[in-house]
């Protein structure tokens, strides 16, 4: 348990589980007397933020923003993001949060702390808190519990600070229902497209220009850094074969984890769906459901069920396997389904049930019993994954053995020759969004390697079938190619901002022209363009082929009959929009009253985080924050 325990204390899975703690440690350290003495970045009143601190709260960020955006992460995204002042502000934030959280007296009490501690399941073993596991993942983790304890408990101070503060938040059954009734509103319009596809071909570029645009852009063609990595695999299955796994270490683990090999009750269940929005009228919704009466009479008068699925039912995920889907338990399906198909025997038919989705009608095909899987079925299952423990800690501790090695002759080659081992040389040039080639699923891996220095070793590195020991044996800094180098690349940029120009005057033109007439369709006569009305849209139903979303589908449902067109022109996915408001249709009330009861928790998240945000920058208003170096 110890060796395994040793080797995931560094894995993804523990890093995931420790996450939201380990953040505190790296945006908001402590502000002691020695920290205060080296380079100050802000004072806040007495409190002091060092480089140090921000140079952390930077770099976690910068982590944040490159597992997010994956292949798409690069320098100027992060200057987009303006990173640099997100991660100074959380720092400022955090000191006088604490600030105010003394003043009112608010604090977290040792038995708190220590109830709060137990109940992480990164510090538990079957259930139970763990102190050898709790000192070890700390240990691991580079932490001391001293540390640990101290910011966990500034981090639940600043909880219970929060909670006070949106206590105050509170939302009306009316304001929820307006606010609903505003999002399920359908409104219809007369729109002009001036796609900018029409204007590219007509672009005259010249290597003049070309050089100005790539000048006054060369940041977006910012390559980032690149490494060559070479690695040592340590393969669990080198390992698993010469595990043996005893009769009395399966029973004990059967014994231990007895409820991993227990199976709810479950039924072997078919259906028919007959699909129907929860906002439909109600005339469409008796419509659906006389259809469905006619082929749930079909069924019960003996015609074959999976038939009956495969010509007449909407779900298209099983309809052609004659509406199979196969064995359920209650947790899996919705609550109305799950209400009706469990209360059933094998062979049975249901009535009509009806749930957000439509209609169903469901045939229980066999019924599964609540039962404990018997030490017999489960053994060889138990064997795999004893074997695979035991060969992870063997995997882990070879190397381990050689990381150390590799560290200490600061060459991964000399060593693993010198044991035999195989070297894997990945030749191409990898950035910190590519994984390994080998292991594309580990993508963090990479990540690691790119916080090495140059020539630098690797600790031991988990990966899908066992661990690995890197180097980086070259780095390549971030660079921005020559012109000549992407020169295609630049001039479709290039052609395609001034066709949007070109297409945005034109846009801005026609609107101007039917606002002052009144009348977008007589515009659209005098220019010879034909206007089409776009279909019924909602804030919450945007649709895909009229290419409208966001910020700019927003404006657009801002429109009513007093104020038929929007200031300037809609941008859409290929081109501007120009469009004139024409029709509305009022959601029914009793769809709105009962989607106000789903939407009102969302809602009151909404505006408590708001109200949360607002009050937190108050406090900046109230307080000397100077700012002593810029970034």
């Amino acid at each position: 348990m110890l060796g395994s325990l040793r080797k995931n204390a560094s894995s993804w899975l523990i890093k995931t589980i420790l996450i939201l703690i380990v953040i505190v440690f790296v945006l908001w350290g402590g502000y002691s007397y020695q920290e205060r003495r080296k380079s100050h970045l802000v004072r806040i009143d007495d409190v002091y933020i060092t480089w140090q601190q921000y140079a952390k709260a930077y770099e976690q960020l910068r982590d944040f923003y490159r597992r997010q955006l994956g292949k798409d992460f690069s320098e100027e995204m992060l200057s987009k993001f303006n990173v640099k002042q997100q991660a100074l502000d959380l720092l400022i934030d955090r000191v006088l949060l604490l600030k105010k959280a003394s003043e009112l007296g608010i604090s977290i009490s040792p038995a708190e702390l220590q109830e709060t501690i137990k109940a992480i399941p990164a510090f538990q073993t079957n259930g139970q808190f763990d102190l050898r596991r709790y000192q070890l993942i700390l240990q691991q983790n580079r932490m001391t519990p001293e540390i640990f304890e101290q910011e966990l408990a500034q981090t639940l101070t600043l909880k219970k600070l929060e909670d006070l503060v949106v206590r105050q938040v509170t939302v009306s059954d009316k304001e929820v229902i307006d606010y609903v009734r505003m999002l399920k509103t359908d409104k219809q319009f007369l729109c002009i497209d001036v796609p900018w596809a029409k204007y590219e071909s007509g672009i005259s570029i010249t290597d003049e220009n070309l050089k100005a645009y790539y000048a006054a852009h060369e940041k977006l063609y910012e390559e980032p850094e690149k490494r060559k990595i070479a690695y040592v695999l340590f393969p669990l299955s080198d390992f698993a074969k010469n595990v043996s796994i005893t009769d009395d270490e399966l029973k004990n683990y059967y014994e231990e984890h007895r409820k991993d090999y227990h199976q709810d009750k479950a039924v072997h269940a078919r259906h028919v769906l007959f699909r129907v929005d929860p906002d439909a009228p109600s005339e469409q919704v008796e419509a659906v459901r006389k259809k469905a009466q006619e082929i749930l009479n079909l069924a019960k008068a003996g015609q074959d069920f999976a038939t009956l699925a495969k010509n007449y039912s909407e779900d298209p995920g099983t309809a052609m396997n004659g509406g199979d889907l196969g064995y359920i338990t209650e947790s899996q399906v919705i609550k109305e389904f799950a209400d009706a198909a469990f209360a059933m025997k094998a062979g049975e038919i249901s009535d009509l049930v009806q749930t957000p989705f439509g209609f169903h009608i469901i045939k229980v095909e066999d019924v599964r019993p609540e039962r404990d899987l018997p030490f017999d079925d489960v053994k060889n299952n138990i064997k795999e994954k004893l074997t695979e423990i035991k060969a992870r800690d063997e995997a882990y501790s070879k190397a381990k053995e050689f990381a150390d090695a590799a560290f200490a002759a600061k060459d991964i080659m000399q060593s693993a020759a010198k044991r035999g081992l195989v070297l894997v040389d990945v030749n191409e040039w990898l950035s910190v969004s590519q994984p390994l080639p080998a292991f594309p699923e580990n993508t963090e891996v990479v990540k690691k390697l790119f916080e090495l220095p140059d020539k630098g070793v690797s600790d031991v590195l988990e990966v899908k079938n066992g661990f690995i020991v890197a180097q980086v044996k070259a780095i390549q800094p971030p660079r921005i190619p020559g012109l000549d180098e992407i020169k295609d690349r630049v001039e479709k940029d290039y052609r395609r901002e001034k066709a949007e120009e070109q297409a945005l005057k034109e846009a801005s033109s026609f609107l101007e022209r039917a606002r002052n007439a009144g009348s977008l369709e007589k515009v659209a006569a005098e220019i010879n363009i034909k206007a089409e009305k776009s279909p019924f849209l909602n804030r919450l139903k945007p649709d895909i082929g009229f290419g409208v979303w966001g910020d700019e589908l927003e404006r657009l449902m801002d429109l009513t009959e007093a104020v038929p067109f929007t200031e300037k022109p809609i941008k859409g996915m290929t081109g501007y929009k120009v469009c004139q408001w024409i029709d509305v249709k009022m959601p029914d009330e009793k769809v709105v009253e009962d989607e106000a009861k789903r939407f009102k928790p969302m809602l009151v998240e909404q505006l408590t985080r708001s109200y949360w945000d607002g009050w937190r920058k108050s406090l900046r208003s109230l307080s000397r924050v100077e700012v002593l170096q810029e970034l």
